[in-house]
């Protein structure tokens, strides 16, 4: 996998006001998963999110290099009914980014659990 983990950043949309200052942390998993077609090669990534609340509306994004990513899958499973998860595909002919993107649905929402995306 190499240097691709490194080429894919976030992007913290949180929107959180300057009075309300927090140190979010964000740490990823890579994992390696099964290849289903002829040369696709397909990763997760999973993501831990701490130190940090996030209120009704508030979210963050996960930008992927569309040279490096495609093929963006959010996980069958729901992170939990604290947040509405989206994934927008990578388009190398524009260039545009791939997008994983979480938005609060309600104050305090949960960081208990792993915001998980595929891709090949």
């Amino acid at each position: 996998m190499g240097g691709r983990a490194l080429r894919c950043w976030a992007l913290i949309t949180s929107l959180l006001s300057a009075t309300n200052a927090y140190a979010l942390t964000v740490q990823y998993q890579a994992l390696d998963l099964a290849d289903t077609a002829p040369g696709q090669d397909r990763w997760q990534y999973s993501y831990q999110l701490s130190d940090a609340m996030f209120a009704a509306g508030q979210g963050f994004s996960i930008l992927f290099d569309p040279t490096l990513y495609d093929a963006l899958q959010s996980s069958p499973a729901v992170v939990n009914s604290d947040w509405d998860v989206i994934t927008l595909q990578p388009d190398p002919l524009l260039p545009d980014a791939g997008l994983y993107d979480a938005l609060a649905l309600n104050d305090g929402a949960s960081l208990a659990d792993l915001f998980t995306v595929d891709f090949t």
